[in-house]
């Protein structure tokens, strides 16, 4: 049977090398990231699209911004938020803008919370607990996924932004060309 990588499962992965060729993906290279956080020194971030433009970047201090989503259906966070949430903030660290799109038709559709419930938990609960994890509400951004004009998040320092759908990716097989994509977050060159 063919396993499946989706955010739902927990099937123990045991060809990396496949999921980094399938995916087209470079294999991350801790020693090309000035200062890697503890997550890359242990080999937890393994792959991901375009490292080396993302390096460079870094290197030569360009815009780069890094994308992540969130479906806001419980009022609980877990271990792998708190690995995204320090993936980011080491790319904040370096210069990137980050974005956050709350998946509230995602969490409609699947789970059945309304658009305003969905909005609520993750203006009252999911973005305020990333904060608390470390991420710069300086540099960062959110918006719906529902709205092309969503509700501000000032009063947290965020600011609202809009995507194209095809920047809107965090899917490695459905990435911009220029797009970097590994475990729920993607980067991009600007």
């Amino acid at each position: 049977m063919a396993k499946i990588i989706d955010p739902y499962g927990s099937e123990l992965v045991e060809d990396y090398e496949k999921i980094v060729n399938d995916f087209g993906l470079e294999v991350f290279k801790v020693d090309d990231f000035p200062k890697p956080n503890r997550i890359m020194k242990r080999g937890v971030v393994f792959a991901g699209r375009d490292m080396k433009m993302i390096s460079k970047c870094i290197k030569e201090k360009k815009k780069f911004y890094v994308l992540t989503g969130l479906m806001p259906t419980g009022d609980k966070i877990h271990f792998g938020n708190k690995l995204v949430v320090e993936n980011m903030r080491y790319f904040q660290e370096q210069g990137a803008e980050a974005f956050i799109l709350i998946a509230d038709l995602e969490a409609m559709a699947a789970r059945g919370v309304s658009l305003e419930e969905g909005r609520k938990r993750a203006m009252d609960f999911h973005i305020p607990a990333y904060l608390a994890l470390g991420l710069d509400p300086k540099s960062l951004r959110t918006s719906t996924n529902s709205s092309a004009d969503s509700t501000p998040f000032s009063q947290n320092l965020a600011r609202p932004f809009k995507i194209s759908p095809s920047q809107a990716c965090c899917a490695p097989s459905i990435a911009p060309a220029n797009a970097f994509c590994s475990s729920g977050y993607s980067f991009r060159a600007l």
